[in-house]
């Protein structure tokens, strides 16, 4: 299998109002030509792209979680939208498999949708009937070359594997879900537009990228808090601890092994903390 190129890896901020546009006149073009649009026709456009050679399937996946409660609202979360991965369904007898192709194995979306897929394994595992919100996942795929007016929804996967997309490759950078009988369904909806589509799906990439922020700020403050403690902690092993007034007399302080026990100890007792010296 080819190796899956860079031009085809498109951010859904990267369009432009002149990508849009013309992406809508290629929709509406298809649309033309086709006429009745059935699944066929949705399961070709799948692999379409724009005039730039890049991939126009959209993807999101969202999830749902339903209440035991008679009379509560369900809970709705968008966890990602992306037009990055090719895009492919395939059938074997009742049972449909959807396969996300990435660049590689180190691709951003590749590892939040495996995330993503991983949580909600175990949130299903966990589950306990009339106590808890039914976790369930939601993949909606719009080939935007359709104008996202046709497409497909999945539900809830019931596996997923990492996989090579080559036999050749060592590495995986392909995702391949699982999806029971009666969970792929064709979806129209004539209000649907690119413009409008890319324009929602901004707003919540956005969104997106503040709450990864929030999350990398979070993650580099525990990690400067780490490091604070292992500078202390060597610099509290090569210091000459005879003259502390932790308890610990001269001869059972002199050597390593009971430094950092001292050390263990007094953080043991909530003695000392960084920043508290």
């Amino acid at each position: 299998m080819e190796r899956v190129s860079r031009s085809n890896m498109q951010s859904i901020l990267d369009y432009t109002d002149k990508d849009v546009r013309e992406l809508h006149e290629q929709a509406l073009e298809n649309l033309r030509e086709i006429g009745l649009v059935n699944p066929v026709d949705a399961f070709k456009a799948l692999s379409a792209k724009d005039s730039k050679g890049r991939n126009t399937t959209l993807l999101e996946i969202r999830e749902i979680y339903v209440s035991p409660n008679v009379g509560t609202e369900d809970r709705e979360l968008s966890r990602i939208i992306t037009l990055y991965p090719e895009i492919t369904i395939a059938g074997g007898g009742q049972y449909s498999q959807l396969v996300l192709t990435f660049e590689n194995n180190r691709f951003p979306d590749m590892n939040r949708i495996w995330q993503i897929l991983e949580s909600y394994g175990k949130e299903s595992a966990e589950y306990r009937e009339n106590i808890d919100d039914y976790p369930m996942l939601q993949l909606t795929i719009l080939p935007l070359t359709l104008d996202g007016r046709y497409g497909f929804v999945m539900s809830s996967p019931i596996m997923w594997f990492l996989t090579p997309a080559d036999p050749a490759e060592e590495q995986p950078r392909q995702i391949r879900m699982l999806i029971e009988p009666g969970g792929l369904q064709f979806v129209q909806d004539e209000s649907y537009s690119v413009e409008k589509i890319l324009e929602e799906s901004r707003k919540m990439m956005a969104s997106y990228k503040m709450d990864l922020q929030r999350q990398l700020d979070k993650e580099e403050a525990e990690k400067e808090m780490q490091r604070e403690m292992e500078a202390e902690q060597k610099r509290f092993l090569e210091s000459n601890v005879t003259n502390h007034t932790f308890g610990y007399d001269e001869n059972t302080a002199r050597t390593a092994e009971n430094r950092r026990q001292a050390w263990n100890d007094l953080q043991k007792d909530g003695k000392f903390k960084v920043g508290n010296k």
